[in-house]
């Protein structure tokens, strides 16, 4: 049998108007933040340059602020040609204080 074990990652749930950049390990940091009643991770770190993403609620989308590559929060994905898409987080579960992810 071969089966993929993937690591399972525990944060603390933010609060509904509240946007989290949050360290899950030495390598990755990951923007968490709620939409339409669903809790929404991210990687943070824009995949061209490197600059930290953030989440325009106004707008609804998840932004570069060096270069102004965006994606819907939805599906990540980007009008440019060769970065297509930001890298979201499979939430497994959320309870009241902590939420469950790993990578999809």
């Amino acid at each position: 049998m071969n089966e993929k074990f993937l690591k399972t990652h525990k944060i603390k749930v933010p609060k509904k108007n509240e946007t989290n950049h949050i360290w899950i390990d030495s390598k990755n940091e990951v923007l968490v933040f709620w939409r339409d009643n669903k809790l929404n991770i991210i990687n943070s770190i824009c995949p061209h340059m490197g600059a930290q993403l953030f989440y325009d609620q106004k707008e609804d989308l998840i932004k570069c602020p060096w270069h102004g590559l965006s994606a819907e929060p939805e599906n990540c994905k980007t009008r440019h040609k060769r970065f297509k898409s930001f890298y979201k987080w499979k939430v497994i579960r959320v309870d009241n204080n902590y939420a469950f992810f790993t990578r999809s």
